[in-house]
């Protein structure tokens, strides 16, 4: 996110949440799911007396904002969802064939003790386009290579079982939704 918070912060207050698990923040017991995350970021804004915001999210950051704009309303004015949908798995959703087969990929080298630089390598190139500039993908590696593996584990979880289809006639604001 370092290129779009430098372009960003020059006409807008911009901060960027390192959620728990990931990155530098605490490892702490939790669930880590988009709900769990959406109270814990409304929390941080209390903290620093922001009343609203505009929320942009990428992947599992777009369906925190999701949950954030559906639970609490009044704290987001505008929504940008970054390759994030409402549900995982297509037509058949969480439950589906796609969903058990993407988690059953993702958690094997987690469950067989790989560290997270080891994933990092592997699942970053299957994340962005063919032709994405190598300094990008080591720059992404390097961030999911600082991600706690329970914090890992259970955001895959997380985002897997993930479904607001059936809320999304509720959101009453701007939405952005970008793809590709």
């Amino acid at each position: 996110w370092d290129p779009q918070l430098v372009h960003f912060s020059k006409d807008y207050r911009v901060i960027a949440v390192d959620l728990p698990g990931f990155g530098a923040s605490d490892r702490v017991d939790a669930p880590y799911t988009p709900p769990w995350y959406a109270d814990h970021v409304v929390a941080f804004l209390d903290a620093l007396g922001i009343e609203a915001v505009t929320w942009v999210g990428h992947s599992m950051g777009g369906q925190i904002g999701l949950h954030a704009a559906l639970d609490h309303a009044d704290r987001v004015e505008r929504l940008v969802l970054v390759s994030t949908a409402p549900a995982f798995g297509g037509e058949d959703g969480p439950t589906g064939l796609a969903a058990a087969e993407f988690l059953a990929a993702r958690m094997e080298p987690v469950n067989e003790g790989r560290r997270m630089q080891y994933i990092a390598r592997q699942v970053v190139p299957t994340m962005v386009a063919p032709d994405c500039p190598l300094t990008v993908q080591e720059a992404a590696v390097k961030v999911m290579a600082a991600h706690a593996p329970a914090a890992y584990r259970a955001a895959l979880e997380a985002v897997v079982r993930f479904d607001a289809r059936d809320r999304l006639g509720s959101l009453a604001l701007p939405t952005l939704c970008v793809t590709g």
